[in-house]
């Protein structure tokens, strides 16, 4: 190990170059831990306030318990089984910071917890990925030094404790004593402070290069580029972007990203800022303004997404102007998509930042609407119960039609495709659109419990995060109305997807989800006006509505969550519990009730042109 760390200095000695990157990596890591910590505490402190408890001094104690916990982390380390007796390091390390005995116990029980947890694969692994998006090398050393960051930027955020917690004057002078105490972070990776000033606070922050004095006029960032980048070479940037999230980015997250890009540009552009050193607070202000002023029909609308800033927001205005008034107007896009766009924007001058560029800080609060609390969320999107899915499994192309071409009309045809079985998955199991429309013939197979899909990445779709990706079984219901035998003759075709109508043969990154979409919605919304059932968010509130069914005929809330491939509810579930096997899921899925019983097995009918071998007429050559 001497020989190690000896030719490790000596390298370190020779390439320079090599300690910046690991410096710039380590402040990447601890800046995201610092942001994720600021927002988590924020949440938190939200809704406690929004159930009267955000002043009760129990919330400030078990911050400074667990922000203590974490700073013995960052100075001991996660291998050593510190002691915490009278003679032990870490009760001496407390008390040097004037902890108070009665707490010692408390944060010991926690760092255990903690430093167990950090050894774990469940914490190395998302670290290691973080780690590697960054450019820093995933060896032990470095992983101890990640570590160290992350337990760093934990510790700051929870042992501020005087932003949070101001207003319990006389429970806080012991934590405010102890928080200027702490053991100071590394100059070189964190700077973080808190003003009193008027009693406004401020998060822990990692040092940003842009707001240093510097002349950049001549200097470069990465691959050439000049640190000062033109406005109107943001777009050749972003592709740049765009290529390094490839991983994490589906085809659609791109194009809205790319889309709020353009639209600052084009805000920069008419303001005339030729490059990002002449980006200021005032222009994200505007662009922000400008996501009030567009019409309510923007994302839906090819037409408009094209459109530069000034005709946008000539729309908008005299939209304002012809409503009676402006709650009338439609204008303004939803708090939750002017969340995303300007967290697009915040995410793209990161970027910028991180390569060299020299670029402003944004300030996004009091300009990005406040994230909606979870129950909120939840009421925005129906949950059609079985009285309404029964309705719905009575429209034509379920229960017969006239033909493939003549699918809204009632007839003697029933034709077997993805309009007929996608919405069986989406009912029954609560799949996610995607994930039944990506299906392929050989995720379909038999298992001791009986016939099931695998849920997992392939050619035509990705998964939504790693919960999702499971196992589920086949309901009996779509059996009996002939699935299997859909199956082997779309095997028999040559066809590897299993609902080939859906697949753009011209354009790889197209979404089956969304040509299902194009197929189904149309349809069911003809039928509701015709007196079937209706409910806004067509296809997703199905998911809702399964969701809910199962919870109401008495199934845990943890199988749910395994069954829609969500993430686990609870610490326990996540890391010390495997997701539920084929029979539980099975058993709990059954307690869904039969909402298709009226529709009687038909002879096995394609879709003429699946039957042909050829491409759906829905899609075009460009």
């Amino acid at each position: 190990m001497s020989r190690r760390l000896n030719t490790m200095l000596a390298e370190l000695s020779m390439r320079p170059g090599l300690r910046m990157i690991r410096q710039e990596g380590l402040r990447e890591l601890f800046k995201a831990e610092i942001d994720r910590m600021n927002e988590l505490m924020e949440d938190l402190f939200v809704a406690a306030k929004g159930t009267g408890n955000h002043l009760n001094p129990a919330n400030l104690e078990a911050d400074v318990i667990n922000g203590w916990a974490y700073r013995l982390l960052e100075k001991f380390g996660t291998a050593m089984d510190l002691s915490f007796d009278l003679e032990g390091d870490g009760y001496k390390f407390l008390r040097m910071q004037c902890v108070p005995d009665e707490f010692i116990p408390m944060i010991a029980e926690v760092y255990e917890q903690e430093r167990l947890g950090a050894r774990s694969h469940y914490f190395e692994k998302p670290l290691k990925e973080e780690m590697e998006e960054i450019g820093l090398k995933t060896d032990r050393l470095n992983l101890e030094r990640a570590r160290t960051e992350i337990f760093r930027a934990k510790a700051d955020v929870l042992l501020n404790t005087g932003p949070r917690y101001q207003l319990i004057q006389d429970h806080s002078e012991i934590f405010l004593e102890t928080e200027a105490r702490q053991v100071s972070p590394a100059p070189a990776l964190v700077e973080s402070s808190t003003s009193a000033d008027a009693g406004k606070a401020t998060t822990a922050t990692a040092p940003d290069v842009s707001d240093q004095p510097v002349d950049l006029q001549d200097e470069h960032a990465a691959d050439g580029y000049p640190a000062l980048l033109p406005v109107n070479d943001f777009l050749e940037l972003f592709e740049i972007y765009k290529r390094n999230k490839a991983r994490e980015w589906k085809a659609g997250t791109a194009k809205d990203v790319r889309v709020a890009v353009r639209m600052f540009q084009d805000v920069l552009v008419f303001n005339n800022v030729e490059h990002t050193g002449g980006i200021r607070q005032a222009h994200i202000a505007a662009f922000r303004d400008l996501l009030s002023l567009l019409p309510k029909n923007y994302g839906q609308s090819s037409r408009l997404r094209t459109l530069p800033f000034t005709v946008l927001k000539g729309i908008g205005e005299r939209m304002l102007e012809e409503a009676d008034d402006d709650e009338t107007a439609k204008v303004g896009l939803e708090a939750q998509t002017i969340r995303k766009h300007m967290g697009a924007v915040d995410g793209f001058r990161d970027f910028l930042a991180a390569r060299g560029h020299q670029i402003a800080r944004f300030e996004m609060k009091g300009l990005r609407p406040a994230k909606k609390r979870a129950f909120e969320i939840a009421s925005l999107t129906p949950k059609p119960g079985p009285d309404k899915t029964e309705a719905m499994f009575r429209m034509p192309f379920f229960s017969g039609c006239q033909s493939d071409k003549r699918m809204d009309e009632p007839g003697p045809v029933t034709i077997h495709n993805s309009l007929y079985y996608m919405p069986m998955f989406l009912v029954y199991l609560g799949m996610r659109r995607a994930e039944v429309a990506g299906l392929m013939i050989d995720e379909v197979f038999d298992t001791p419990t009986g016939p099931a899909v695998e849920i997992k990445a392939n050619d035509i779709r990705s998964l939504k995060n790693k919960q999702s990706g499971r196992m589920l079984p086949i309901p009996a219901e779509v059996l009996r109305l002939g699935f299997l035998a859909y199956v082997e003759e779309i095997r028999s075709l040559g066809y590897q997807a299993l609902f080939p109508e859906l697949v753009n043969p011209y354009k790889k990154d197209a979404d089956p989800g969304d040509r299902f979409y194009k197929n189904f919605n149309p349809l069911f919304v003809q039928n509701a006006a015709n007196g079937g059932p209706s409910w806004i968010r067509v296809i997703h509130a199905m998911r809702h509505g399964h969701a809910d069914t199962l919870k109401q005929n008495g199934v845990s809330p943890v199988l749910i969550e395994d069954i829609q491939g969500r993430d686990g509810m609870s610490e326990t579930a996540v890391r010390y519990t495997n997701p539920a096997g084929l029979p539980l899921l099975k058993e709990n899925l059954s307690k869904y009730p039969v909402v298709t019983a009226h529709l009687e097995p038909k002879p096995l009918r394609l879709l003429g042109f699946v039957r042909a071998g050829k491409p759906a007429y829905w899609f075009r050559k460009n």
